[in-house]
């Protein structure tokens, strides 16, 4: 080969990696290829999801078909529900809006009278259990009063019976009037004096008769016994007799004047006794029968204050029986909605499942992948140079 060709394939050779060396350097060369098997992977998963959402659907329309409760609360239509089941709400939207509003207002207002009603008859309940408990004790108080003002009366009547007996011994043992005796006596003591004066004169007249006498023979100086003397002395003896007798009439007429005297003071002060102790028996009676009255009278205000606080009470569980039944038939309402249709939740949260997970994992499947078709890289050390 001549040089002149030689040097034309070199160059026309250094063009050409200088060329390709100029592709590769401005980017790789991409070619995008579908992988079969992933392909098959994705488009059997896309088929379960949608079969499972199809299954959804099937158990919502169903629920809501099937529900009669559900349609009631709402007031839609069969067809409207179904129509929701399957995804279509035009037309029926201000329909449930309506209607739900209505609803929720009812049910609002309900359980706000509701809990209005409890809340009143919880404070009814409360102030009459306070207001029983008030008048409880107060009759508890007036109570007592009665009992301890009963006791009081009846130790008055004891002390007013004990008066009583007392006088009627002392009057037991009067002998009559003392001022009656004291004047008798009086008198029998005048005799006894005047007796007494008798008998002092007496003897003053026998001192001055002699005790003897001179006989009657002018012959005789012997003395004989004075008659006169012993007449006189006699005399003085009868009187002192009676002056005595008479002086022991007026002590004895004394001394029982003396004891009735002081046993009528003891009839007086028994006397005066007895009316203070009567006095007292009728201001306890009074005060007892009073407190009594004012005990039967709180009692019966206790009472009536209890039956308050029973029939408060009663309102009250009457109240809260309500509430929870509201609660109650709520649940039964719900229940009521899934019992009365052919709705199954297991089902439906089972193909719920079903198909998000297909749905996630056919996201996640790569079918397209992206291949480099560029040749492989030619380093060149060398380049064209003129002359060689």
């Amino acid at each position: 080969m001549s040089e002149s060709k030689a040097f034309a394939n070199y160059s026309n050779t250094a063009r050409q990696l200088q060329a390709g060396a100029g592709q590769q350097q401005a980017g790789r060369i991409m070619k995008d290829t579908l992988n079969d098997a992933a392909n098959f992977e994705q488009q059997f998963l896309i088929g379960m999801a949608v079969h499972q959402k199809a299954k959804v659907g099937e158990q919502l329309t169903k629920f809501f078909k099937g529900s009669k409760t559900l349609q009631k609360a709402t007031g839609l239509s069969e067809d409207d529900l179904s129509d929701i089941a399957g995804g279509d709400f035009s037309g029926i939207t201000g329909k449930v809006a309506n209607a739900t509003s209505k609803k929720l207002q009812q049910g609002i207002s309900a359980l706000k009278d509701a809990k209005n009603a409890k809340n009143a008859s919880d404070i009814s309940s409360k102030a009459a259990q306070q207001l029983a408990k008030i008048k409880q004790n107060v009759s508890d108080r007036l109570g007592d009063a009665k009992n301890a003002a009963n006791d009081a009366k009846d130790a008055a009547q004891s002390a007013a019976n004990d008066a009583d007996a007392e006088v009627t011994r002392l009057n037991g043992l009067s002998r009559g009037d003392g001022a009656a005796m004291r004047q008798t006596a009086s008198n029998l003591r005048d005799t006894a004096d005047a007796a007494q004066t008798d008998v002092d004169a007496a003897k003053d007249a026998a001192s001055k008769i002699s005790k003897t006498r001179p006989t009657g023979d002018a012959d005789d100086d012997r003395l004989e016994p004075n008659p006169d003397y012993d007449d006189a002395a006699n005399d003085v003896l009868d009187k002192q007799r009676i002056a005595s007798g008479a002086a022991k009439s007026a002590t004895e007429a004394e001394n029982a004047a003396s004891t009735q005297e002081g046993l009528e003071g003891q009839i007086t002060t028994a006397g005066r006794a007895s009316f203070k102790a009567a006095q007292t028996l009728a201001s306890k009676t009074a005060t007892a029968e009073g407190a009594e009255g004012d005990a039967d009278t709180a009692a019966g205000e206790a009472g009536a204050a209890t039956e308050g606080a029973e029939g408060a009470d009663a309102l009250a569980a009457g109240t809260a029986a309500r509430l929870v039944k509201a609660g109650a038939d709520a649940d039964k309402l719900a229940e009521g909605a899934l019992a009365s249709s052919e709705f199954d939740p297991l089902g439906l949260i089972v193909a719920g499942i079903g198909a998000l997970a297909a749905t996630l994992i056919g996201r996640k499947i790569k079918t397209h992948e992206a291949v480099n078709v560029a040749p492989a890289v030619i380093q060149s050390s060398y380049s064209t140079t003129l002359g060689a």
